[in-house]
């Protein structure tokens, strides 16, 4: 089912676009231009993870499911044998997939570059791994209020302006006033725990928090998606 999902998503010139195309022209633009590290090498790496993230998972996790609605395929898959779960496991997994090798691919050039390389690899590994999980489940959401492919531009724009506003916003004022706003909002909390991958050696305490509100969000959504998720055209 993925798989033929995947050769779908490949002849669709409109999600190709918005899966590969700009995703990877974000990514070559921030490694062309380098970086000498510090926080600087912080904001490039947020907001090459929030943009191909958002706009390789969340937004073609949209459209898809949108789509295929309107088209009443879902309809049809959910007569045979295959279980809801493994049929829109099926449905987003390509694009998780994408996202995964283009952030792969983008940030391996990125630090090739010259960028400063995190002090905790495996926290940024962590960070990128639940962001992806985040923008899947919470297209799953948005999926629910989109009637059609055409409104996904419009009801998309909510969650992509909050993660990409959050994002920059934590990353360039890190110690303001509005920490704990920060730290709630989805993009603050990836920005935050991408910064900790830079320290030497973080406690605890730095973190944790920052898993954890990943962590709801993404159970958040994804139950809330499942739960109120259609089958049917609207």
């Amino acid at each position: 089912m993925a798989w033929s999902e995947a050769k779908i998503t490949f002849r669709n010139k409109t999600v190709l676009t918005g899966a590969l195309i700009i995703p990877l022209v974000f990514g070559a633009f921030y490694v062309i231009s380098g970086s000498a590290g510090g926080a600087l090498a912080t904001l490039q790496v947020v907001m090459l993870i929030t943009l191909i993230s958002v706009m390789g998972v969340y937004l073609t996790a949209t459209t898809t499911l949108a789509t295929r609605r309107e088209e009443l395929f879902l309809k049809r898959l959910r007569s045979g044998e295959s279980s809801d779960g493994s049929i829109l496991a099926g449905m987003l997994l390509p694009s998780i997939i994408l996202a995964v090798l283009q952030l792969a691919i983008v940030l391996v050039a990125f630090f090739s570059r010259g960028a400063e390389l995190p002090g905790q690899p495996w926290l940024l590994v962590i960070a990128l791994s639940l962001f992806i999980a985040m923008c899947s489940s919470c297209g799953l959401v948005t999926s629910v209020y989109t009637p059609s492919a055409a409104a996904a531009q419009i009801t998309v724009m909510p969650f992509f302006l909050l993660a990409l506003g959050t994002a920059i916003w934590t990353a360039v004022l890190p110690d303001g006033d509005f920490r704990t706003l920060q730290l709630l909002s989805p993009g603050g909390a990836l920005a935050i725990l991408v910064s900790q991958a830079w320290e030497s050696s973080p406690s605890w305490g730095d973190y944790l928090p920052a898993l954890a509100v990943m962590l709801a969000w993404t159970v958040l959504f994804g139950y809330y998606g499942v739960k109120k998720f259609r089958w049917d055209k609207r």
